[in-house]
C-alpha cells in the first residue's frame, strides 16, 4: 500500500506528499475527485467515463473526443504517474480489471478522518461528553473551506455525483457542530456550548435544527434572563443569543435587533413589529445587537451601565467604532 501521500477534499481538492502539493492539471483533478468520492471502494472505468470528460480537449469544455487508444485509460495512467512520482512503496492508484482504486490508508483522506472522528464522538457522547467534544473538534479541524472546492466544472460530464457528496459531507459537518455544542454543554462547559451554538445559528440562520437541537437544556438561560429583566437587571444579547430570547418571548414587547429580521422570524416569535434594522438597540434593560456590530453592542452596554460620562463614551466610540484617531486624543486629554 502506498504511503506518505494525503488527499484533501474538505476544501480545495489536492494531493500532497511529504507536505508538498502534487501538481495536477484540471483533467487529473477531476479524475482524482471522482476516485475520492468512491474511496475507499473501487470504481469501474465505465462509471468514470460517464462522470469525467477524460481528454484534455474535453476537460477544456469541448466535449468527448474519440478515436485511437482509450483516452480515459491514458488519462488514468497519467494520474497514476503523478501520484506515484517515482515512489517505490507501491502504486497509489491500482487497477483490477476494469476497476480503479486509490490504495492508501483510510486516514490519508481528510474526509475519512472527519467521518471517523465524528463516529468516535457519537459513540462516546452518552457516557463521556468531554471525550466526545474532543473527537468532534478534531473532526471539524479537518475542514479548510467548502467540500470539493474549486473543481473545474467543464472537466465533468456529470456533476450530480459530486454535488451529492458535497451535500452529504456538508450535512455531516452541520450535525457535528450541533453535536459538539451538545457535548460541551453536557460536559459542564455551557459558555463554550453557547459560543458554538451561536456560531451554528449565525451560519445557518434559517435552519430550524440550529435552534431546536437542545432547547430544554438552554431553557435555564432564558429563564434567568427573564428573571433579571423582571428585577430590573440589564440583559445583553448579540448574534444567535437574540434568537434564544426571541424563542422565550422576551422580545415580544421590546424594541430589538439581530442579524436579520428573517433570522428571528424563523423561530416563530411574536415581536416582529418591534424589530429595528439597527446595529444595536436598547429598550429599557434589554440590549440587542447584530453579529457584525460588537462595538455598537459594547457602547450600548456601557451607556446602560453608566460606566463613562457621556462625552467620554462619545470619544471612546469615535475611536473604536468610527476608527477616528481624534477619539484617542480626546480620551488622552480627558
Amino acid at each position: 500500500m502506498a504511503r506518505g501521500i494525503e488527499f484533501t477534499v474538505l476544501g480545495p481538492v489536492a494531493a500532497t506528499r511529504g507536505g508538498r502539493q502534487i501538481v495536477l492539471d484540471q483533467q487529473q483533478r477531476a479524475l482524482l475527485a471522482a476516485l475520492l468520492v468512491a474511496f475507499p471502494h473501487s470504481v469501474d472505468i465505465e462509471r468514470l467515463r460517464a462522470q469525467v470528460r477524460y481528454t484534455r480537449a474535453a476537460a477544456a469544455g469541448n466535449g468527448q473526443v474519440g478515436g485511437g487508444p482509450d483516452p480515459l485509460a491514458q488519462a488514468l495512467e497519467g494520474l497514476r504517474g503523478r501520484l506515484d512520482d517515482g515512489g517505490t512503496e507501491g502504486s497509489v492508484l491500482v487497477r483490477d480489471g476494469t476497476r480503479y482504486q486509490l490504495a492508501v490508508p483510510r486516514d490519508a483522506v481528510d474526509a475519512a478522518r472527519f467521518v471517523d472522528e465524528v463516529r468516535r464522538g457519537d459513540a462516546v457522547l452518552p457516557h463521556a461528553p468531554d471525550t466526545a467534544a474532543d473527537a468532534y473538534r478534531e473532526g471539524l479541524r479537518q475542514w479548510r473551506g467548502l467540500a470539493y472546492e474549486g473543481l473545474p466544472v467543464p472537466a465533468f460530464a456529470d456533476t450530480v455525483f459530486i454535488e451529492s457528496e458535497v451535500a452529504r459531507l456538508t450535512e455531516r459537518r452541520f450535525e457535528a457542530r450541533i453535536s459538539l455544542a451538545r457535548a460541551e454543554l453536557e460536559a459542564g462547559s455551557p459558555a463554550s456550548a453557547a459560543v458554538e451554538a451561536e456560531a451554528v445559528v449565525a451560519d445557518h440562520p434559517l435552519d430550524e435544527r440550529a435552534w431546536d437541537w437542545n432547547t430544554d437544556q438552554f431553557a435555564p438561560f432564558a429563564a434567568k434572563a427573564r428573571e433579571f429583566l423582571d428585577a430590573g437587571v440589564p440583559v445583553a444579547a448579540i448574534c444567535g443569543a437574540t434568537g434564544g430570547l426571541a424563542m422565550a418571548g422576551l422580545l415580544d414587547d421590546r424594541e430589538h435587533t439581530s442579524n436579520a429580521a428573517e433570522f428571528l422570524n424563523s423561530v416563530g416569535y411574536g415581536g416582529g413589529h418591534l424589530y429595528r434594522d439597527e446595529p444595536a438597540v436598547t429598550d429599557r434593560d434589554l440590549v440587542t445587537a447584530a453579529a457584525n456590530a460588537p462595538v455598537h453592542f459594547a457602547r450600548e452596554i456601557l451607556e446602560r451601565l453608566d460606566v463613562f460620562e457621556p462625552n467620554v463614551l462619545a470619544s471612546w466610540f469615535k475611536l473604536y467604532g468610527r476608527r477616528d484617531p481624534a477619539g484617542f486624543y480626546e480620551l488622552m486629554a480627558g
